[in-house]
């Protein structure tokens, strides 16, 4: 093998190592650097002054600088300040028999990095066996010696390129080779295989306030418990970041949501960090082997998929691929379905009639989204509303139920009746810009007053954080329309959004009264004088019980309904003479002495 040949192979190695783009080896001078060997960029020599090289040379070891333009030593030098514009460089120097540098091996990168201790450590070997070629040896003893160096820097590379350097653990690679491994012997029914991929929950909390160190302990002893939690024939590897995998060779005699539930309680237990108790929780994805997924990137997919729906269910939890693939297919024929509703015009609005407690007249009407279902697809209008939102078709909504409000209050007003009309609006609905226009619109052509319309927002934190919905909130009511928070008691952002945006209804859930049971009548009383104090009109929902209707006029409550008081019906049936009828049951339960 020439030198140039055998170079070019020592600048492999020391890339492979370092995971760096570029390599070199440099050579000086008292005033002058150039390149005897390069990889991945082609460069000049120059001014040693000016030279990264110089630092390795100078300090007589190597030296590593995480960020060029964060070091003032580097700030100046040619390659950074021009091609190839290196961020990131570390050296070590080459040294003759005297101990002097002649020049180094450098590994460079266009990103700021850092490499590891072991990383330099194997670059310094490298740096050895280089001035084996440039400057060889005199006694063959020393030759020998450089030549085990490389042999055991080529043995530990060989194995970080198949396991994780900081918990020992396999890598991704390595485990992805044994999935694929295992493809005919699953085919073939001789072994049912099970992936699970794990998640630390909230990891990145852990670097931001204890550090990184705390970081690393955190992983290291996580492996070192899935190691110990898995089976003597499970394979266990760390993916990357906080993300660790255990493949099940034979799955079929352990459920593999048993082996993810005993290696949920091992993670949870308390981690020692200095004089700290560090509690961490995972999320476990879990993938078996099947037909549809014959290789380790589909394997590895599914599971991440499962383990997607496990941190939806909060964390510490587990999922199977099965059912995100079960939800994957009921959100396509979701998807599928409200499509379908809203081109075929095919939704309908029920109202459900609002009472006054204190005098038993019908106050209005909430406005409800209801379709005509004939594919008979089972999803609550929540979920009808949140697909139209994923699919783009939530302005379709929006316009509908606006313009159905409007005419049902039109109607009330020609009767000389209360028009007032609630409709529920999602934080997507309120901030898109189109809202504003589709109102005024249907309130221009019908002819009402803003104040028939009352628009209900339920209590979210994404409302509450979101500056474009509090502004058209309160563009709305400088526009005249009555606002309603929703399902007060429910959410965790009451105080925020009272706080930003002039409700002038506040709607009490119906949770607050439970089923058979009696209301706390403090409670109910503390939110009717919380709304009251602010100048709202304060209206409880799903009312059932008589009783419960009882206790509402007691704590001096404005409005109710629920099924007690009507049932939401179809726009046209809202007239029904009987409906408006002082003697209508609805007011005997008001008022007994009807």
């Amino acid at each position: 093998m020439s030198v140039e040949e055998a170079l070019q192979e020592l600048l492999e190695l020391a890339s492979r190592v370092c995971a760096a783009p570029m390599a070199a080896v440099s050579l000086v001078d008292a005033d002058q650097q150039w390149f005897r060997a390069q990889r991945g960029f082609d460069a000049d020599g120059g001014p040693l002054s000016r030279s990264l090289c110089a630092l390795p040379v100078t300090d007589v070891g190597a030296v590593a600088v995480a960020d060029t333009l964060a070091d003032p030593r580097t700030l100046h030098c040619d390659l950074v300040v021009g091609e190839p514009r290196v961020r990131s460089y570390v050296g070590a120097p080459l040294l003759d028999d005297h101990g002097s540098a002649i020049g180094t091996l450098c590994v460079l990168d266009t990103v700021p990095r850092a490499l590891q201790p072991w990383q330099v450590a194997m670059l310094e070997v490298l740096a050895r066996q280089v001035m084996t070629h440039l400057h060889p040896a005199p006694v063959l003893e020393e030759r020998d010696d450089v030549e085990n160096e490389l042999h055991d820097a080529r043995r530990t590379l060989s194995y970080l390129e198949t396991h994780d350097a900081l918990t020992g653990l396999l890598n991704r690679t390595a485990l992805t080779d044994l999935i694929d491994g295992l493809a005919d012997a699953n085919a073939a029914g001789t072994v049912s295989s099970a992936f699970l991929h794990i998640d630390i929950d909230e990891f990145a909390q852990i670097n931001d306030v204890y550090g990184h160190a705390a970081g690393d302990r955190v992983l290291v002893t996580i492996g070192d418990r899935l190691h110990l939690g898995a089976r003597g024939d499970d394979a266990v590897a760390r993916l990357g970041g906080d993300a660790f995998a255990v493949l099940v060779p034979n799955a079929s005699s352990m459920g593999p949501e048993t082996l993810a539930r005993r290696l949920l309680q091992a993670v949870a237990m308390p981690i020692e960090f200095g004089e700290l108790h560090l509690h961490v929780t995972a999320s476990i994805g879990i993938a078996r082997w099947r037909v549809d997924l014959p290789s380790a990137d589909g394997v590895l997919r599914a599971a991440a998929g499962a383990l997607h729906d496990a941190k939806l269910l909060g964390g510490n939890n587990i999922a199977t691929a099965e059912g995100h693939r079960d939800g994957m297919r009921r959100r396509a024929d979701a998807q599928r379905f409200v499509r379908h509703i809203i081109d075929e015009k095919a939704m309908c609005i029920h109202f459900q009639p609002v009472w006054s407690v204190s005098s038993g007249r019908l106050v209005g009407h909430e406005a409800l989204l209801r379709w005509r279902d004939v594919e008979r697809f089972n999803i609550s209008p929540a979920d009808f509303v949140g697909v139209a939102e994923e699919i783009g078709m939530i302005g379709h909504i929006t316009e509908f139920t606006v313009r159905e409000a409007c005419r049902l209050a039109a109607r009330r007003r020609s009767s000389g009746a209360d028009a007032m009309v609630s409709v529920n609006m999602s934080a997507m609905q309120i901030e898109r810009d189109e809202v504003m226009l589709v109102t005024a619109r249907a309130l221009n052509d019908y002819g009402l007053d803003p104040d028939v319309l009352v628009f209900e927002v339920t209590e979210s934190a994404k409302l509450a954080q979101s500056p474009a919905g509090i502004e058209t909130l309160r563009e709305m009511h400088n526009m005249g329309l009555r606002l309603a928070l929703d399902d007060v008691g429910t959410g965790a952002a009451t105080l925020g959004l009272l706080r930003s945006v002039p409700f002038d209804v506040l709607k009490i859930d119906g949770s607050f009264a439970p089923e058979g049971g009696d209301v706390d009548r403090e409670v109910l009383r503390s939110m009717v004088t919380l709304g009251h104090s602010l100048g709202m009109d304060v209206v409880a929902e799903a009312v059932e019980e008589p009783m419960v209707l009882d206790q509402l006029r007691e704590v001096g409550c404005d409005f109710a309904q629920g099924f007690l008081l009507g049932h939401p019906t179809p726009g046209e049936l809202v007239f029904d003479p009987i409906s408006a009828s002082p003697t209508h049951p609805l007011i005997a339960a008001l008022h007994p002495q009807h």
